[in-house]
């Protein structure tokens, strides 16, 4: 790894470490951050630049995400060495620095003590031992189309944080954020859909170069609203720290 991309990679990650030790945890619903300039400016620039072809991402779960024409709204790029393998070297350069900044231990660090009453809670473990808990950063780019939507839910218990950071280039998709939900009170009449069984508790601005992370768990209801079909492509990049290495894409 040549100097510029070591210096990349870790301006990267000395940056987000500082953004998320520095920002307020919130608690309701559930514990979680909200982050802004989540890149340093001059990298979110190269973000937005070296966004692979949308041929170079792969379909995520067809079954729920497919249009009535026939169209994926869900398309997956890992960040692994071998998922970014087939890209110019260019953009596989600079998303393997990004990668190697989102798996840092350090991150891991940040990120688990922000988050360490939820954690502590789930693992029962003391603030010492969080460290101890098996986790694998695994990052991905995620790009969502028209007619998009995911229902509420928590993620799954192979999940141990969530995070998604926003690429859009303006605000003009700033309605298109990730909604948080808290489950309703049992009445008959919010069986009809499932969405009657959630109250919107707020939902994030689609904003350039920001973000949110969250510790799973039995509360963390989120979903999204349906992407306009004439909204375009909605970018973002997932990280996601999962329990169990074979996990994940």
């Amino acid at each position: 790894m040549t100097t510029m991309q070591q210096s990349t990679s870790a301006a990267v990650l000395e940056h987000l470490c500082n953004v998320i030790e520095a920002v307020e945890i919130c608690s309701w619903p559930y514990a979680h951050f909200y982050l802004e300039k989540v890149f340093p400016d001059a990298v979110f620039q190269k973000v937005l630049e070296l966004l692979p072809d949308a041929s170079a991402y792969g379909a995520d779960n067809p079954r729920i995400h497919t249009r009535g024409d026939g169209l994926v709204t869900r398309n997956i790029l890992s960040l692994s060495a071998p998922a970014l393998a087939g890209l110019p070297e260019v953009q596989r350069s600079f998303w393997g620095e990004i990668a190697d900044a989102l798996t840092a231990p350090q991150l891991r660090e940040v990120v688990f003590a922000k988050l360490s009453k939820d954690l502590r809670r789930r693992f029962r473990v003391p603030a010492e031992r969080l460290a101890s808990v098996p986790a694998y950063p695994k990052p991905a780019l995620v790009k969502d189309l028209g007619g998009y939507e995911i229902a509420p839910h928590r993620d799954t218990r192979s999940e141990i944080v969530t995070m998604q950071f926003y690429l859009p280039a303006d605000l003009s998709k700033v309605d298109l954020g990730t909604t948080f939900y808290r489950q309703r009170l049992f009445r008959l009449k919010n069986l009809v859909s499932l969405r009657n069984r959630f109250e919107t508790i707020k939902q994030f601005s689609f904003a350039p170069n920001s973000g949110y992370g969250f510790a799973v768990g039995p509360r963390s209801w989120h979903g999204g609203e349906t992407v306009p079909m004439v909204s375009g492509e909605r970018n973002s990049l997932m990280l996601i720290y999962y329990a169990k290495p074979g996990k994940g894409w």
